[in-house]
């Protein structure tokens, strides 16, 4: 029997949505400021009316000291320590695509004196359906001792019974208590009947809405009490016949103006204090979050312990925005080189890069639009929260770039030639590209500096020189639609072949006007289609896969709102009705060679060229590189997507790998676990977000990996969207890289149209540097 409910009051902390993502912040630090003033009065009232204020993300808590006076900050610090206003751990509700910086990152977001003086305790994640382990040790190893879960189970889940109190394993064997609450705003609907909030989403700046007032929700008269009770009976009963079996239960709330981005509810301790006088059962305790844990892990005797990742439903919207994201996750692989001890403290500013990194957190954040997104994807509204967004990823890419740039510079010799760089902890083995007009002169080709191999440059057409004015369409590629400076000019491209540059070397090779001829590396054995494309090659006793390799496939839905019938079949809880369901409202689409494929022998390697088309596509083209010595491929995957508002769709490539069997590896925040075996029951299995590989171990223990380096979605087995999959399918090795999707009804990207490129590294043994980067001195 539930004998006492726990109230939390918080502002659930969207970056965006209800907003602008400026206007939120300001919005947040200015109800953290109204909190201050709300608890600060408590000492002018009985304990029965103090009010209470829960900081969900203390990114809020960081943006209101830095503008806060001293007197100020000492009477917050002082509230937090009489316990009337408690800080969370995280700075904001998560995506799980932060990285292992991030998750550090995250864990010194106050300064540190702020933090040791707030002691969090509580992580809460609000919204989102799921959390990586990774994380949670990070936070864990930072102090935090329960998970606070408010999840919108809204085109998803849980994976638990919600409410429900868990025992929570990590794979270093310590354990976290898990309060897998109602959503995060549903302390409302616990006494009311009816939502309060009204229109279209109001913007803070909306005069003709206003936050509630006195008498508009939880009136704390005898009538109304009785009505909330019967209310609050109900749910009980519905929780209790679910399972539930504890005498204690929080649920937190937000205020009704909006829900989300909303200001302190001050109505909370009259109505508690009226029901609490009426001797109305269970009891009321407005509190702060911790608080509530505290007893209800003190009383929770018994309850389930669980283990596994807690993969997230909501991370399929990332997919909605391809180009950010690539740009996000190649700003992650440059702060990753820049770690390289071939850089020295002196030449790194470690200022950028938290700066950096921070930048890249927030854009892990996860809220990605305004409400309206999808449905008005061209309104001032969207394109000004996504211009917010977006930047999040652009500017950190910018910075690190130049910083690597800077870095490179510093450390190459001074000696005249071209100097190769790989600040990785792995070999590189491969192509490094650079403008011909970079040389400043005729040279065919580059000698070894140490071994005196020498190299012929392997020319490709690129782009021509600035201003150059174009003569014919055979200059310009499909990438090239505004048709103003050339892309195809033969000869503009030149690529060095480097063979095995170790982790954190450079290699320097001497620019020679003529190089001798080196004769080709013999080829593995290579079968391809009708069209000239790979679909089986063998390097010895090892292949990779086993079928066409990079064909392009959409799943699109049906019917004339079809992200209203992708919503509907999530919601259908019968397994086999939603299969059905799936089956007929969805339709997949292969992409089909619009001409054989071009072949090129460039010594090293082989390079397969193939046009294809779609009708989602205005043109695409994909691109293999097979590596002779290595059994190793690369592919590069571009196309222009039409803009399409009304659609609803998920792009693939294919990846029919040759690992029937194997024992299959993912990671998130830089903790692998296995897809099939490591995951909670019930959690998304429909799609993975993954940090940058799927590693396939065979039964002798070697390897086969892919290396997504724009992407971070992928699926086993099918294109499994909407299916709900309570098992992974028998095919894993039957991998699907997931590379675009706008099929979420409200703030993910709901049309971003035009150019996409992704780049796939498939190998078999040791791993390789996702990259090298040259220097060229002349």
């Amino acid at each position: 029997m539930i004998e006492q409910i726990y109230l939390i009051n918080l502002s659930h902390y969207d970056i965006g949505f209800t907003d602008h993502p400026v206007v939120c912040r300001e919005l947040q630090v200015r109800y953290l400021d109204m909190a201050i003033n709300l608890t600060a009065k408590n000492t002018d009232k009985n304990p029965e009316r103090w009010f209470y204020w829960t900081c969900e993300s203390n990114d809020v808590v960081l943006n209101w000291w830095q503008k806060a006076s001293a007197k100020r900050r000492e009477l917050f610090l002082e509230l937090v320590r009489k316990g009337w206003i408690e800080v969370c751990a995280m700075p904001f509700n998560h995506h799980p695509t932060l990285d292992k910086r991030e998750w550090n990152c995250l864990t010194h977001w106050l300064p540190e004196e702020l933090w040791r003086a707030i002691k969090p305790r509580t992580i809460i994640q609000d919204d989102v359906n799921g959390f990586p382990r990774a994380g949670i040790m990070a936070l864990m190893n930072a102090g935090a001792e329960f998970l606070w879960m408010g999840l919108n189970c809204d085109t998803g889940g849980s994976p638990m019974m919600q409410p429900g109190a868990y025992w929570w394993t990590m794979p270093d064997g310590r354990r976290i208590f898990i309060w897998n609450s109602i959503a995060y705003p549903g302390g409302y609907y616990l006494f009311e009947s009816r939502e309060w909030r009204k229109g279209p989403l109001p913007q803070a700046s909306d005069t003709r809405y206003r936050p509630p007032q006195e008498g508009d929700f939880f009136r704390p008269t005898p009538e109304n009490l009785q009505k909330a009770h019967e209310i609050c009976s109900a749910r009980i009963h519905e929780w209790q016949k679910a399972g539930f079996a504890l005498d204690s239960v929080a649920v937190s709330m937000t205020n009704q103006w909006r829900i989300d981005n909303d200001p302190p509810c001050d109505l909370i301790p009259d109505f508690v204090a009226a029901w609490n006088a009426e001797g109305l059962m269970p009891k009321l305790i407005f509190t702060t979050a911790t608080k509530a844990l505290e007893v209800i892990r003190a009383s929770a005797a018994n309850i389930p312990v669980i283990s596994g990742e807690w993969t997230d439903w909501w991370a399929n919207g990332i997919a909605s925005t391809p180009r950010e994201l690539s740009a996000s996750r190649k700003a992650k692989r440059i702060l990753d080189a820049l770690e390289s001890p071939l850089y020295s403290t002196k030449i790194i500013a470690a200022d950028t890069v938290d700066r950096c990194t921070r930048r890249l957190c927030r854009f892990d954040e996860h809220t990605w639009g305004s409400w309206n997104s999808a449905a008005l994807p061209e309104s001032l509204d969207t394109k000004g929260q996504f211009a917010e967004k977006a930047a999040l990823a652009y500017r950190p890419l910018a910075e690190a770039e130049l910083l690597l740039g800077d870095a490179n510079r510093a450390v190459c010799p001074k000696d005249k030639g071209v100097h190769v760089i790989n600040p990785y902890p792995a070999l590189f083995t491969g192509w490094v590209e650079f403008p011909d007009d970079c040389l400043r002169g005729d040279f065919e080709g580059a000698e070894d500096t140490i071994t005196g191999k020498q190299l012929k440059f392997d020319r490709m057409s690129g782009v021509s020189a600035f201003y150059t004015i174009p003569k014919d369409f055979s200059q310009f590629t499909p990438a090239d639609g505004a048709k103003v400076f050339p892309d195809n000019i033969a000869g503009k491209r030149l690529r060095l072949w480097v063979d095995e540059i170790p982790p954190n070397g450079i290699r320097s090779f001497r620019l020679l006007q003529k190089a001798a001829h080196v004769k080709n590396s013999a080829s593995p054995v290579i079968e391809t289609d009708k069209t000239n494309w790979p679909v089986a090659i063998r390097w010895d006793k090892t292949s990779l896969f086993t079928s066409s390799i990079g064909d392009f496939t959409s799943l699109e839905f049906f019917g004339p709102f079809p992200r209203w019938k992708y919503k509907e079949i999530l919601g259908t809880a019968d397994s086999k009705q939603r299969n059905t369901m799936c089956r007929k409202e969805s339709t997949l689409v292969r992409a089909e060679p619009g001409a054989a494929a071009i072949v090129r022998d460039t010594g090293p390697t082989i390079r397969y060229e193939q046009y294809c088309t779609h009708p989602k596509l205005r043109w695409m083209k994909r691109t293999l590189e097979v590596f002779k010595v290595q059994p190793r491929v690369q592919l590069y995957l571009s196309f222009s997507r039409l803009p399409k508002p009304e659609s609803a769709e998920i792009f693939y490539a294919s990846f029919p790998l040759d690992c029937r069997g194997c024992e299959t590896w993912i990671s998130s925040g830089g903790l692998p676990f296995r897809p099939d075996k490591d995951v909670l029951a019930k959690a998304c299995r429909d799609y993975f977000a993954i940090d940058d590989t799927v590693t396939y171990v065979r039964k002798d223990h070697s390897r086969v990996v892919l290396r997504c380096h724009d992407n971070c979605l992928v699926a086993f087995g099918g294109a499994n969207d909407g299916l709900m999959l309570e098992n992974l399918p028998a095919e894993k090795e039957r991998l699907f890289a997931i590379l675009y999707n706008n099929i979420w009804y409200t703030n993910w990207a709901g049309d971003e149209a035009g150019l996409m490129t992704f780049e796939f590294d498939l190998y078999a043994g040791s791993d390789f540097a996702p990259a090298a980067f040259p220097v060229v001195n002349v």
